[in-house]
């Protein structure tokens, strides 16, 4: 990667015009303006960070910085979009990026589909080869990876910007903000090299200061993707009870949408919770678990109290006009953002956060449409960095409860949130094809979108926040998804996601679908080490609890053909055998790697990925003694690998007859 120049629009206090300046980037550490001094310290292969000291005060209006790729174009490019709901991807070379239609105007006018995303501040090319990517991008080369990613983010985002036809990348600051005579750190990008997106990306938040946080995996239930604003103290109740009498080891229980009179109005609770919201809370805490509720503490429908109320305390444009965040026709149509600098705002939302937290008495908060903070930023500050202090106020105003981050900036949310999601809504259907192709809409309610999202952001997970990849559905009711699309959502999830939240009434379960459901459990921490994407064939490779799974999951409607790495691998308790494996349309085939070793785990009924239930393999004088973990709640047989020529083994004081088949001497295990 070679830096070209640099190049600074800004004003300064006695002038009206915009001026321009182009800074060649030829080894110089200080380079001298009328204005301003810049700082350089320039590798081109591990970090570029360069330094404004204004001479007077200036007003910065863009600054970017263009580099050419070289020696070689990528395979393909890893990109993060703007906020949790933006379709995110490995996206090849002949990936075009075109933005909404706009043939569709008046779908999105009435919609407001714009306010979501970066449509209006960002330039979609709409040519092979030309996307954008904010905060970090990872370039995959045939032999290895480079991530370029943004130290700093607290005063603008960064975007990375490629034109792969021409190998040039531009990487542009969200940067129009008053600067006075402190210092401004315009970039501060760092480039990690490896042979994979673990090292790459470990090595990134290893640079900016942010460790893996190492904490649990969460699981849970939410109302919204089967309810949807429909649900009643009733609804709530009767799934609360599914899971007691299911002895179903879950960790928070959250209602969502639904609840409140309307949007803004969150402590007075509709007719359809008589008992109101802390009654729901305590019922919660007694039947074991964290209670959650959502709210979106930037917007407020057009019908509610607090629009009706408090009209100032709306965000408005430069025409005095209430800012629009967007529509929708489960609340009264529009709704609005609120301005967070309004001090009666921000005092409205600490006695609605002292209230549901601490008289209520709910132990996380989902905040939903965090984006309409930054949707018109006030003179003197960037989309980012209003963005930024809007959560730090969140992060604030919650103390030591959890927090859920949804339809924010993800490098916005980086330490203040304890989980935030990384995708768009999962849909009850694959993909909504008029809002994906036709009006090429990015924030879209979509599972495929969401699951593209999730896997092109799994190395997030643990890092600055535990990864959301929304919900899992297996239910058959409500649901326009195959079996093998629902297998494919829960099994994504499972891998790159640490809260694990369905939506399904588990009542209603079959046998096999509640065996499905409890294959979960226990839940491990993973360690990805890649995921590709090669054209919604994907591959992942990750180990847990000592032992090492490779992935297949076919997104796309044909079937696929995945080459199998080198090493013995095991299919539902049976050898693979040849070099390549069919994925049928929408299917995930799990392959667990054997150790070689004699009573090897390689296969399993009781967890969806084989061995995670098992806490110890004790070997023993006169065989064996293995102990599972005490949340495994199915029943079924572990199948272990024996020693060649072994014609039975004694596990847990029973006797189990050894079988052959494909050269493996295996035996099966009974566990209820």
């Amino acid at each position: 990667m070679q830096l070209l120049e640099l190049v600074i629009t800004y004003k300064t206090g006695h002038q009206q015009a915009d001026r321009t300046t182009t800074h060649p980037l030829n080894g110089k550490s200080i380079i001298e303006s009328e204005h301003y001094q810049l700082k350089l310290q320039i590798d081109n292969d591990k970090s570029w960070r360069i330094e404004l000291l204004p001479k007077l005060p200036l007003q910065m209006i863009t600054a970017y910085l263009t580099a050419r790729i070289e020696p070689q174009s990528p395979d393909s490019v890893l990109t993060n979009g703007y906020q949790t709901w933006t379709e995110s991807g490995e996206f090849l070379p002949t990936t075009r990026l075109p933005g909404l239609n706009p043939l569709t105007g008046l779908i999105n006018k009435r919609r407001h589909l714009a306010a979501y995303g970066d449509y209006t501040f960002q330039k979609y090319a709409g040519k092979a080869g030309r996307f954008h990517s904010y905060s970090y991008a990872c370039l995959r080369f045939p032999a290895r990876q480079l991530l370029l990613g943004s130290l700093i983010e607290d005063y603008g985002f960064t975007i990375f910007e490629f034109e792969l036809d021409s190998n040039r990348l531009t990487i542009r600051r969200d940067c129009p903000r008053d600067v006075g005579e402190d210092t401004l750190t315009l970039f501060d990008i760092v480039l990690t090299e490896g042979e994979n997106q673990e090292q790459v990306f470990a090595a990134y938040f290893d640079a900016a200061s942010m460790p893996l946080t190492h904490s649990s995996t969460t699981s849970g239930w939410t109302s919204w993707y089967n309810y949807y604003t429909g649900i009643t103290e009733a609804i709530i109740l009767e799934n609360l009870e599914a899971f007691c009498d299911h002895d179903i080891p879950i960790d928070i229980f959250q209602i969502d949408d639904g609840y409140q009179q309307a949007v803004g109005d969150w402590l007075i609770a509709n007719e359809k919770f008589p008992n109101g919201m802390a009654y729901i809370a305590e019922q919660i805490h007694d039947a074991g678990y964290d209670a959650g509720l959502w709210l979106a503490p930037f917007i407020a429908e057009a019908a509610s109290n607090l629009v009706k109320h408090h009209p100032d305390w709306l965000l408005r444009n430069e025409k005095n006009e209430p800012v629009v965040a967007g529509h929708s026709n489960g609340w009264s149509g529009r709704f609005f953002a609120l301005d967070f600098y309004h001090e009666e705002v921000r005092d409205y939302l600490q006695s609605v956060f002292a209230t549901v937290l601490d008289t209520w008495d709910y132990d996380m908060l989902k905040l939903d449409f965090l984006y309409a903070a930054a949707l018109n930023p006030p003179a003197g500050k960037s989309r980012g960095e209003v963005m930024r202090e809007a959560m730090q106020f969140l992060r604030k105003l919650a103390g030591e409860k959890k927090l859920l981050g949804c339809g924010v900036p993800l490098a916005s949310a980086f330490g203040l949130v304890d989980y935030c999601r990384v995708s768009a809504d999962v849909g009850l259907k694959w993909e909504d094809i008029i809002l994906s192709d036709m009006i090429r809409y990015r924030e879209r309610v979509s599972t495929y979108a969401a699951l593209r999202s999730t896997l092109a952001r799994h190395a997030l997970n643990q890092r600055g926040f535990a990864n959301d990849p929304d919900v899992f559905i297996l239910r058959d009711e409500n649901v326009q998804m195959s079996e093998a699309q629902k297998r494919t959502l829960f099994i994504i999830n499972l891998i790159c996601g640490d809260l694990l939240f369905t939506s399904d009434n588990i009542s209603r379960y079959s046998d096999e679908t509640m065996h499905l459901y409890l294959s979960q459990f226990p839940l491990r921490p993973r360690k990805i080490f890649d995921i590709h994407d090669q054209d919604n064939l994907i591959s992942i490779k990750f180990e847990s609890h000592g032992r090492h799974y490779q992935i297949f999951a076919n997104l796309g409607g044909k079937e696929r053909t995945a080459n199998i790495p080198a090493g013995t691998f095991f299919e539902s308790g049976r050898k693979v055998n040849g070099s390549s494996l069919s994925i049928a349309p929408y299917e995930t085939r799990i392959l667990l790697q054997s150790s070689g070793e004699n009573y090897d785990v390689i296969g399993s009924t009781l967890h969806i990925f084989p061995g995670m239930e098992i806490d110890e393999i004790e070997h023993l004088p006169n065989g064996l003694r293995i102990k599972n973990s005490p949340m495994v709640r199915n029943e079924g047989e572990v199948i272990l690998r024996a020693p060649d020529n072994q014609q039975e083994v004694i596990v847990n004081g029973a006797s189990y007859k050894c079988k052959q088949s494909d050269d493996i001497h295996f035996f099966r295990v009974s566990f209820k």
